[in-house]
């Protein structure tokens, strides 16, 4: 199952225009879908590793995720995304949707 849903979500990518060899690493882009988490599951492929390798480091993926699932949800190897947030208070961050 895995590698399905990494397979549909690099073609979801490919389809709404982007072209993964000629970027360069870390620089813009049109579209990144990644797997944050996948409940408590850890999962390391060569091709997809969840949770997300840098997930607790970054606030802008933080702040989605506790709308979503929660502060006191457990991100697997890393804890509470809450207290990770709070780790990474000082990192920029803008909503730019108060509802979906």
């Amino acid at each position: 199952m895995p590698a399905q849903l990494i397979a549909a979500l690099l073609e979801i990518e490919q389809l709404l225009g982007r072209r993964r060899q000629a970027e360069a690493r870390w620089g813009p882009r049109p579209l990144d879908l990644d797997v944050l988490v996948w409940g408590a599951r850890i999962i390391q492929t060569p091709d997809l590793e969840v949770p997300h390798p840098r997930l607790a480091e970054r606030r802008f993926a933080l702040l989605p995720l506790i709308d979503l699932v929660g502060a006191d949800f457990t991100i697997p190897g890393a804890g509470p995304a809450g207290a990770r947030a709070a780790a990474v208070a000082d990192q920029a961050c803008e909503a730019i949707a108060a509802a979906w």
